[in-house]
């Protein structure tokens, strides 16, 4: 419970990194999402109601990251989605411009979006935002505090489709946030 006149921001800073709170239910995403999240988060995982598709996690070289977002903005069309409840996001505001193939399919997310493109943002933009379906990219690693809290606050962000490309040498670390959840929940 806050105190009366104090903000929640401070109250976080008080008990710690906010992504160390216990949530014991997520009605906002698939329980596929959920798990997506508790696990690259390293949180306890979160229930869910609903179940929906998996999540692609893709591994590629960095030099396929531009193509493999590309497709997937196109497998994701091809379901029926419109480019605007596609939300592109990366852990820098940078990554996307490093990608000449991204550069008529996305639009920053504080631009009109007259054309209907993709709409591409930082992860630390989007924190309360959501999107139908989210395509996470940029990881440089899951060690760090920073990181994981941001991985998990991307993930939570999508309430139907999630992808997250990484490159191909992250997949013992994803793995391993997959075991460390399954300790931490043994009976689920």
């Amino acid at each position: 419970v806050l105190s009366k006149g104090r903000p929640l921001e401070k109250k976080f800073l008080e008990l710690g990194n906010p992504f160390r709170l216990d949530l014991m239910q997520n009605v906002r995403t698939t329980r596929e999402i959920s798990v997506t999240a508790s696990a690259l988060g390293y949180v306890d995982r979160m229930t869910a109601g609903i179940s929906g598709p998996e999540v692609d996690l893709l591994y590629c070289s960095p030099a396929k990251i531009g193509e493999q977002i590309g497709a997937k903005v196109g497998a994701l069309i091809n379901l029926g989605l419109k480019a605007s409840e596609i939300l592109l996001l990366g852990f820098d505001q940078e990554d996307a411009v490093q990608y000449p193939e991204l550069k008529n399919l996305i639009e920053p997310l504080e631009r009109p979006n007259y054309g209907g493109a993709v709409r591409f943002a930082s992860i630390a933009e989007v924190k309360g935002l959501e999107a139908v379906a989210v395509i996470i990219f940029g990881f440089k690693g899951l060690k760090t505090g920073l990181a994981r809290q941001l991985a998990y606050i991307g993930a939570t962000r999508a309430s139907t489709y999630l992808s997250i490309i990484l490159g191909e040498s992250l997949s013992s670390q994803v793995a391993d946030a997959y075991a460390a959840l399954a300790i931490r929940n043994p009976s689920r």
